[in-house]
């Protein structure tokens, strides 16, 4: 970095070696907010208030159990969390595997 100042070292230098972890922050943070099931199934008691983590308690009743319903509705709950993930992978295996090799 001859002839840099901070900000070029800072943008150069910094930047792209933050970008993996980042990633896996981002991923790490996203999955732990959408997976969020026990607090809105406690406080939020109004069925129009509740987050889509909790669909598939809808199609469980007393006489009913429809298991296709029920499968349906978490794979359709994880399409974000794997739409995340596969736009970050590169990143996020990066960064994983930074530390491991020496």
């Amino acid at each position: 970095m001859d002839g840099g100042n901070a900000i070029r070292g800072f943008i150069h230098l910094v930047i792209p070696l933050t970008r993996p972890i980042g990633a896996a922050i981002l991923i790490f943070t996203l999955i732990g907010a959408w997976n969020n099931y026990l607090f809105p199934l406690v406080f939020l008691q109004s069925t129009e208030m509740q987050t889509i983590t909790l669909v598939p308690q809808f199609f469980v009743g007393q006489f009913s159990n429809d298991q296709t319903k029920i499968l349906a509705s978490a794979v359709i709950t994880a399409i974000p969390e794997v739409v995340a993930y596969l736009c970050l992978q590169r990143l996020f295996e990066r960064g994983l595997s930074a530390g491991a090799i020496k």
